[in-house]
């Protein structure tokens, strides 16, 4: 299984997996915090605390709250991760369901068990399981069962929206950072499967579906570990993008495809094992002004047009003509710190690319310095 748990990719599930987790817990907990008072100003309003400690069902209400915000939160992100985002959305909706109606019983024990402490007249005659009964079958109870319930179904079709648009992309999209067009200086690399041709020959077409998805989502941790945004599938293509402050720090975008390449390489056994050939990227990259912003009226999407993409599609498409797995402007390069590479320089020359009218100096990049 060692295969499957790089330090690149645990280093950035661990790190996702605790934000989303962080979000959707406070989120949770400022939801609770608000259903918890307007219940509590109810039944102050109806003298229900004469003969009870307020001060005590305040306190274990708000433990209960952190309690079951983070538990909650917590529990939905991680079974997104590794289970519920495997499954069609239908079959998700009925394990939330599921899910969320025995979380319910055991917070709903919970809190009649802490409230009891502060009011013993909670506890009915039967006890603390009739009392848990009544409590959540009752009529009353529904309104904040179904509350709840749709709580967790529209943080599911979040996190669905967030895996579709990618996690940065997600936030600008949200924060409607691209409504209106903008200027932006950005870097981009378009990683083509290298053979893609032949492979899906000898594959097949599902074969060939399923190499590809195994291909992308092993090679995910890898980009996004360097800071890279997954911009477009294309075929048997990946676009990345980068600002150029995270792109150039770190030579993180050039990093981003030796990260890809390794993580790949220590798949290798899973991949000859399945599917009898290996997955290797040939890359292109380069830099330059894109107008940024949100397209479409059904479909919207986050979209960059310039010449840079035009660009760097002819850089990467010289890959196997010079031979190298790997193609850079030098324009690109010169804004590097190549030290963080350990990686030696060579110069291709300029050379004419089809549809631009001036030339581009190329460099590649050889073994370790």
């Amino acid at each position: 299984m060692k295969h499957f748990f790089s330090k690149e990719k645990i280093s950035y599930e661990f790190k996702d997996k605790l934000v989303t987790g962080f979000w959707v817990s406070a989120l949770w907990f400022l939801l609770g915090i608000w259903k918890y008072l307007d219940h509590y100003s109810v039944l102050k309003q109806n003298n229900c605390f004469d003969d009870a400690n307020p001060q005590g069902i305040v306190s274990s209400g708000a433990i209960g709250l952190i309690f079951f915000g983070a538990l909650g939160g917590v529990i939905l992100v991680y079974l997104w991760g590794f289970w519920l985002r495997k499954v069609s959305f239908r079959k998700a909706f009925l394990y939330i369901i599921l899910i969320y109606a025995s979380l319910n019983v055991l917070m709903t024990m919970l809190f009649v068990i802490a409230f009891a402490a502060n009011d013993p007249n909670v506890i009915k005659d039967g006890g603390v399981v009739q009392t848990v009964f009544h409590s959540i079958f009752s009529l009353a109870t529904l309104p904040d069962f179904l509350f709840w319930l749709l709580v967790s179904i529209v943080t599911v079709l979040l996190l669905m929206v967030r895996d579709k648009f990618g996690p940065k992309t997600f936030t600008k999209f949200i924060g409607g950072k691209y409504f209106h067009p903008r200027n932006e200086e950005r870097i981009f690399m378009f990683m083509d499967l290298k053979s893609s041709t032949t492979i899906a020959e000898e594959l097949g077409e599902e074969k060939y579906f399923n190499f590809l998805n195994d291909t992308f989502k092993m090679s995910t941790p890898g980009i996004l570990s360097t800071y890279g945004e997954i911009y477009q599938y294309v075929g048997d293509e990946i676009v990345i993008t980068w600002d150029v402050t995270s792109g150039f720090t770190k030579a993180n975008c050039i990093r981003c495809y030796f990260a890809v390449e390794k993580m790949l390489k220590e798949k290798s056994d899973y991949f000859q094992a399945k599917y009898g050939v290996q997955p290797e990227f040939k890359a292109g990259l380069h830099y330059g002004k894109v107008i940024a912003g949100e397209v479409g009226a059904v479909k919207r999407e986050i979209v960059y047009s310039g010449d840079v993409l035009n660009t760097t599609a002819r850089i990467q498409s010289l890959c196997n003509e010079k031979k190298v797995k790997i193609l850079l402007s030098k324009k690109l390069v010169d804004h590097i710190d190549i030290s963080f590479l350990n990686r030696r320089i060579k110069s291709l020359g300029e050379v004419m690319l089809r549809g631009k009218l001036e030339k581009v100096e190329l460099v590649t990049l050889l073994g370790h310095a």
